[in-house]
């Protein structure tokens, strides 16, 4: 019963099922037996032949082992080789020297045979090498032969024997009979085949005596010709022969005599042998000794039926000029060279003529050289050239072919046929005619000139490897050129000889026709550089070897060359940045190497209305063959200046910004002769140019010349080498006269050049000429040097120095002068300003008590406007620092700061009542005015007296004082002095002076040392009164006098009662001695008035308790005379006691109430040497009457001189001067707690009264 979902299986099911197993189980197992039964075998087969493997192994291993370090002798071969060689050979002979087995380049095994030499039944050697790989037949060794299927002879030498009648032969050695000198031309072998022995040596290196037997030379056609035949009859090994080559060769060609050497780095050849023909295939390396190898492939196709040889070759990379020197009909060859690609097919017979031949060929870019001018190649593009030879007619054609170089273009076609009558030497005529062409010139950008007509005709000799050009016609553009001549190159000297004319022709023909390989350089430099011109004909003739007379070669290239051409209307371009030059006609002449162009008349094209004559011009150039020429030009002019800086200014030349010359307002006349050498480059750098130069400049006039000046009457004198120019002259500036030097050295930099050099000697008239308003400080002559070059970062420079020795420098303001003959110089550099035109800078005045250095800046008109000096040092003890500036209003604003300042000079020149300034001119343009602050730590006086903490502030308007303010402290008592200027509204300018410390003061300014102690006041009226440029009033109090020579001799002489009418100062005769003595005084008033250089006292007086004294008179500086007089009082106080009496005081006393008595004095004579007189008999008069014994006038007052210089208002008396009476007692000038106890209003003392 069935419980599950299966299907019910069937009753024969299982018992199938059963079954199956058994019969697998029993393939199985007899599997297993099989495969047991083999591996058994198996397994006793490898123990059997494991250790013949193993020993196989071995031996190949040991083996290869071997052949790494040299091949191995399998010496057991030699016999069987030679045997199954031989008996292929049908009557001919090889013997071996050795069989030596090595491994190839590739890693393989390789057999060689060893000085192998084949000889012919008579025993001659007719083929040796060296060495020989062999590749032995597989077909040969199954019928139990051994024959070579490929040999491969290495580095064989070869001999090739060619001859006009014999055809061409070959050999394996050098027959003896032929030149022993060969053997010098050859190199030494690394293996030299040895001579076949009459019988085997012992040893493969045994030598024979068959050494001495000659090669025998192979008629290569006859040999092909019965080997093909041979191996198509399978009568020998040559049968199984399918390869055949060279290795490392060397082939001597032998031809009529002369040999040359080539070399064959590889040679493969293929045989194909039928029953009818036999082909012979091959690949092979060649090159001439010396050049360049190039590749060969032929096939050559033997025709038994037909007996001819059909050859079909192909050519690259030829190089044909490599191959020109290995037989003399290819001398013609030399002119070739460029890379050669072609084929050629060529038909022989069996005896080797040539019965017609095809020729095509490309030629890619190179050069033709012509023999006569190897050194100037004509540049080839490409082209081809096709060619086919009929040799029973003995005619060649010369199909359409083309030759392009440098934008020109031809295409030719021509014949030629072989002459009668001469076998030995044959000669062939020629005839080439063009079919269309164009000539171009396109690096000179012309229009490429289409051929008109090109003809050539004449003979060539291959023999003599000669070519005769009997006509020669060349019609293109307009021009017609004609040439007849020939050219030899397989004969020694190469020679040529050519003739012809040139018609007339426009100037791009020329450029157009102009080969490159005639002078290069020249027509490059023509055809850049000439722009119009039209050719009037020419001649030439050219000659070189035999056509030349003995002595008649010219330098290296060993030829002559005559050649004439004229030109009209030219326009060249000789030096770039330069106008071009016309000239109406020139005449050109080559001789040899050099050229000549004359040309009488031409000028440099400025403008169409300006130009540059030249005259007496020739153009030379040497070596005219060479890539780069040098030519010189020598021509003269007469231009003018103008011309000549017009063209100077176009040209690359920094002349006119080196020496700063203007580029307008420049006239002169110029004659001039030059010499310029230059090479013919189209690229012509300026540094290439050398010119040579001698100019005189006459008559220049410059209208503006550094600035505003003007220059008439230069003469200069301009010399130009090949190394440096300079020029050297003389000329007026302002009518100041002037020299210049100038040098530019040409290899030099910039700022290594020597500087421009503008030297003079100005006096005064020649600085106020030049516009120079200096004559206010400077006086005399000043010997100055301005140089101009340039600096390092290419900038102008200019540099001024002047000797101030031999002048007198004088400074008005500090009353600072330099004598003449004291050492000083100045020197600066003059450069563009920033805010000015002109700036001074490095601005240094240097001598034996002066140094000053600073910077001054100067506008377009010449004027100061800004100065600053950190070091103003006007002796070894001023050291300040000052700087200007002039404002708009032209007023100066002037700052001066220092430590110390040495004001001797200064104080002394106040009492010169101005006499430095009036001497000193004034300037032609003064400032408006001037507004100084100065602080200054210490001022130094005389007597050892100093001013410490001084400042000033000082402004002027003109001449004249508007206001000043000195305050400053002087030494020992610390007592304050101070100077000021007051203008009150209606009054005059008044100068104020006070010092508590009259003494000190005094010393100070060096007005009177001999006081000591007390206060002055000082009150001065700046606007004068009269003749009086200044009035005024001088107050001393409570002070004493130290004994004085003259005070002594006045006192002296009045207590002595004697006369002093003879007497000096003082008189050593009497031996007298002048005792110091002290003198105290209360008071002294000094009224006083200054002008014409004078100095007036009005009644001034002195008292005082013992003394007293009045004085009045003038001192004259200009005349350097003095006249003062009073009256001396002795005891004044007590002789001045009655002047309080009403009537009768004043009577006795005087009306000045000096004393009851008194003694009249005087002090007259020059002011160096005074003389005292005075006068005792005074004493006895009253002293109402006591003036008639005065010996002085009783009203002094400044006289007018014609000869003084005028104010500065220009009249002597000013129109703002008063007739205000000073106040009786000065004011105070500082405040109240400055200096204290007086002001402008206190009074003097009162007087007692009556």
């Amino acid at each position: 019963m069935q419980t599950t979902g299966r299907p019910k299986q069937q009753a024969g099911y299982q018992a199938a099922r059963n079954e199956e197993p058994s019969a697998l189980k029993r393939r199985a197992k007899t599997a297993a037996v099989a495969c047991d039964h083999v591996l058994h075998g198996v397994g006793r087969s490898v123990f059997i032949l494991a250790p013949f493997l193993m020993l196989a192994l071995l031996i190949a291993g040991l083996g290869y082992v071997r052949l790494r370090h040299g091949p191995v002798s399998l010496h057991f071969l030699v016999e069987p080789i030679e045997s199954g060689i031989n008996a292929e050979l049908g009557g001919n002979a090889v013997r071996i020297d050795d069989v030596v087995v090595s491994l190839s380049g590739t890693g393989g095994l390789e057999f060689r045979l060893q000085n192998v030499r084949m000889h012919e039944k008579d025993g001659d050697v007719v083929a040796s090498a060296p060495f020989a790989a062999v590749e032995l037949s597989t077909s040969a060794l199954w019928s139990m032969r051994i024959v070579p299927a490929r040999i491969e002879l290495i580095e064989p030498r070869l001999f090739l024997y060619y001859s006009e009648g014999g055809g061409l032969a070959m050999s394996f050695s050098k027959p003896i009979a032929t030149d022993v000198k060969l053997h010098d031309q050859l190199p030494p072998q690394s293996a030299v085949p040895a001579p076949v022995p009459a019988a085997r040596p012992a040893s493969p290196v045994a030598s024979s005596p068959e050494a001495a037997v000659p090669a025998k030379r192979i008629d290569l056609a006859r040999v092909v010709t019965d080997m093909s035949a041979r191996a198509r009859q399978r009568l020998d090994a040559t049968s199984y022969l399918r390869e055949f080559g060279l290795r490392n060769a060397t082939v001597l060609v032998d031809y009529t005599g002369r040999t040359t050497e080539w070399r064959v780095p590889s040679l493969n050849i293929g045989l194909m042998h039928a029953r009818a023909r036999s082909v012979i295939s091959g690949r092979a390396t060649v090159s001439a000794a010396g050049g360049k190898p190039w590749q060969l492939t032929f096939e050559m196709d033997e025709s038994a039926r037909d007996r001819t040889i059909a050859l079909k070759t192909s050519v690259n990379d030829l190089v044909p000029r490599s191959i020109s020197g290995t037989i003399p009909q290819l001398s013609l060859l030399q002119a070739l060279d460029l890379p050669v690609d072609g084929t050629a097919n060529v038909e022989l017979t069996s005896d080797g003529d040539v019965r017609s031949a095809t020729l095509n060929l490309g030629i890619g870019h190179g050069s033709l050289r012509l023999p006569a001018l190897p050194e100037a190649p004509l540049e080839v593009d490409g082209g081809s050239l096709n060619i086919a030879y009929d040799g029973v007619a003995e005619k060649i054609t010369l199909a359409p072919s083309t030759l392009s170089w440098r934008g020109s273009r031809i295409t030719m076609a021509g014949g030629a046929a072989q002459e009668k009558g001469d076998d030995e030497h044959p000669a062939w005529a020629y005839d080439l005619r063009a079919t269309q062409g164009s000539f171009g010139a396109e690096e000179f950008k012309v229009p490429a000139v289409a051929l008109d007509e090109w003809h050539a005709s004449g003979r060539v000799l291959p023999h003599r490897g000669a070519i005769e050009l009997a006509e020669f016609k060349l019609r293109a553009g307009g021009a017609e050129i004609a040439l007849s001549g020939s050219l030899v190159t397989g004969a020694q000297p190469a020679s040529t000889r050519l003739e012809g004319t040139l018609s007339p022709m426009p100037l791009n023909t020329l450029k157009a026709l102009w080969p490159k390989a005639i002078a290069p350089g020249a027509r490059e430099w023509v055809g850049e550089r000439v722009s119009r011109a039209s050719i009037l004909g020419g001649k030439f003739r050219f000659l070189s070897g035999e056509h030349l007379a003995a002595g008649q070669g010219v330098g290296t290239q060993e030829h002559q060359l005559s050649f004439l051409m004229d030109a009209a209307d030219i326009e060249m371009q000789v030096i770039d940045d330069l106008p071009p030059v016309a000239a109406p006609r020139a005449t050109t002449r080559i001789e040899n190497d050099g050229l000549e162009v004359t040309i009488a008349e031409a000028a440099i094209i400025l403008a169409p209305d300006r130009q540059v004559p030249l005259k007496e011009g020739r153009f030379t150039a040497v070596d005219i063959m060479s890539e780069v020429p040098v030519g010189e030009i020598v021509f003269t002019s007469q231009p003018t200046l103008t011309s000549v800086i017009e063209l100077l200014e176009r040209s690359p030349l920094t002349i006119l910004d080196e020496t700063g010359l203007p580029r307008e307002g420049i006239e002169g006349k110029v004659d001039a002769k030059f010499k310029i050498g230059l090479p013919l480059l189209a690229e012509l750098p300026a540094s290439s140019v050398k010119v040579e130069a001698k100019a005189k400049i006459t008559d220049g006039r410059v209208k503006q010349f550094l600035g505003a000046y003007q220059v008439q009457g230069a003469t200069f004198d301009l010399d130009i080498s090949e190394k440096a120019a300079g020029a050297n002259g003389q000329m007026l500036i302002n009518g100041v006269l002037a020299k210049l030097s100038w040098q530019r050295i040409f290899d030099a930099p910039l700022d290594k050049q020597p500087p421009l050099r503008l030297t003079a000697t100005l006096d005064n008239t020649d600085r106020s000429q030049l516009g120079l308003d200096v004559n206010h400080i400077v006086q005399g002559n000043v010997p100055i040097e301005v140089t101009v070059g340039r600096g390092a970062n290419d900038e102008q420079t200019v540099r001024l120095h002047a000797d101030l020795t031999n002048a007198d420098l004088s400074l008005i303001g500090v009353a600072w002068r330099k004598p003449p003959g004291r050492t000083a110089t100045l020197q600066c550099d003059i450069a563009k300003g920033k805010t000015f035109k002109t700036e001074l800078q490095n601005f240094k005045v240097a001598g034996d008590d002066i140094a000053i250095e600073g910077w001054v800046a100067i506008d377009n008109e010449n004027r100061l406007r800004e100065f600053y000096f950190p070091d103003f040092s006007l002796n070894v003890i001023t050291r300040m620092e000052v700087q200007g500036t002039l404002d708009k209003n032209d007023i100066w604003k002037v700052k001066a700061r220092g430590p110390t300042f040495d004001g001797r000079d200064f104080f002394r020149s106040l009492f010169s009542l101005g006499q430095l300034a009036e001497n000193a001119p004034k300037p032609k343009n003064p400032r408006d005015g001037i507004d100084l602050d100065a602080e200054i730590g210490t001022v130094i006086g005389h007597s050892e007296v100093s001013a410490r903490g001084v400042k000033m502030k000082l402004a002027k308007r003109g001449d004249k004082l508007t206001a000043l303010d000195v305050r400053g402290t002087l030494d020992g008592a610390n007592k304050p002095i101070a100077v000021v200027l007051r203008q009150d509204a209606g009054q005059p300018r008044k100068l104020f002076a006070d010092s508590t410390d009259a003494g000190q003061a005094f010393k100070f300014i060096d007005f009177y040392p001999n006081i000591q102690g007390g206060r002055v006041r000082l009150e001065v009226n700046l606007e004068g009164k009269g003749a009086a440029e200044k009035t005024g009033i001088l107050w001393v109090e409570d002070f004493r006098i130290l004994g004085d020579p003259v005070v002594s001799e006045v006192f002296g002489g009045a207590d002595d009662g004697r006369p002093a009418i003879d007497g000096a100062v003082s008189r050593p005769s009497r031996g007298k001695q002048v005792t110091r003595e002290v003198f105290d005084f209360t008071l002294m008033k000094v009224p006083f008035s200054v002008g014409y250089g004078q100095f007036v006292m009005e009644d001034s007086s002195l008292r005082g308790p013992m003394l007293g004294a009045s004085i009045r008179g003038k001192v004259d500086f200009k005349m350097r005379r003095v006249n003062l007089g009073g009256t001396y009082v002795p005891l004044q106080g007590l002789n001045s006691a009655l002047c309080e009496i009403p009537l009768f005081g004043p009577l006795i006393t005087g009306p000045k109430c000096e004393g009851v008595s008194g003694m009249t004095f005087a002090i007259q004579g020059a002011m160096d040497r005074p003389e005292v007189i005075v006068n005792p008999l005074s004493m006895l008069a009253p002293g109402i009457f006591r003036d008639i014994f005065q010996m002085t006038p009783f009203d002094p007052k400044v006289q007018r001189r014609d000869d003084g210089p005028a104010d500065a208002g220009g009249t002597s008396v000013r129109s703002s001067s008063t007739a205000v009476e000073p106040t009786q007692a000065p004011g105070t000038v500082v405040g109240s707690d400055t200096i204290d106890g007086w002001s402008s209003e206190t009074n003097s003392p009162k007087r007692r009264k009556q």
